[in-house]
């Protein structure tokens, strides 16, 4: 029996395809071991939250400044690689959607 000519594209798609679920698979179970060694939660008392709320307000602000920088650097070097401006404005918004800045 003969086999039909396919393109060379086509050949790989099947390994592709097991490559991709075998790696969800991998990430699914790298992920559930993250949760069952993470440490329990040790209680804060309010006496020392108090003292570092300046401190922790300075130092989340310097976050979200670096952060938004370091967005705006990304944006402007793809406008400059050719990316339309207006592309770049999206896929930055939908970064900053994606990945909202972390809290504590």
């Amino acid at each position: 029996m003969r086999y039909p000519k396919v393109n060379d594209k086509v050949k790989p798609a099947p390994q592709e395809a097991l490559d991709a679920m075998f790696a969800g698979i991998g990430q699914l179970i790298a992920f559930t071991d993250r949760l069952r060694v993470r440490p329990t939660a040790q209680p804060v008392s309010h006496a020392d939250t108090a003292d570092d709320a300046p401190a922790l307000r300075e130092e989340l602000a310097a976050a979200d400044e670096q952060r938004t920088e370091r967005m705006l650097k990304a944006r402007n070097e793809a406008v400059a690689d050719g990316l339309e401006p207006q592309v770049a404005d999206e896929v930055v918004g939908e970064f900053v959607r994606r990945h909202p800045p972390q809290r504590r």
